[in-house]
């Protein structure tokens, strides 16, 4: 049960760093904030939400596998 938490964290995180990311890159606002060198975070932020994303769904998948063992009689 402890696992499919830290998922769903994983999985909160990233959506936030997705948002983040398409703010600083997308929005005027967001290019203004962070211009010439400060544009390497949004960048580095998105790439970390979707490294989050793969790690929320290897551990779901993970999950499925070891729960559909345990019901195979």
């Amino acid at each position: 049960m402890k696992a499919r938490g830290v998922a769903l964290a994983l999985l909160v995180l990233a959506v936030a760093c997705v948002a983040f990311a398409w703010w600083g890159l997308s929005t005027v606002s967001g290019r203004k904030t962070f211009d010439e060198m400060a544009g390497i975070f949004p960048v580095l932020v998105g790439v970390a939400g979707l490294l989050c994303v793969a790690c929320s769904g290897v551990i779901f998948l993970c999950l499925h596998l070891v729960r559909g063992r345990s019901h195979r009689p």
